[in-house]
């Protein structure tokens, strides 16, 4: 799923690359927790699409 935010987000959709972003985090999140290095990813790149937004 963040491969495809990523997709969106370069071609500058970021309408639907920020939801896919968010999903991304919720499901990382869940499953791996809040400390682990690839939930801390997911957030990084769904605040890089916020600010660029």
């Amino acid at each position: 799923m963040d491969n495809l935010a990523h997709a969106y987000e370069s071609a500058g959709d970021l309408v639907r690359a920020i939801p896919l972003y968010e999903q991304a985090l919720t499901d990382c999140r869940r499953v791996l927790g809040d400390d682990h290095p690839t939930t801390k990813i997911m957030r990084e790149n769904l605040a890089a699409a916020a600010q660029e937004a």
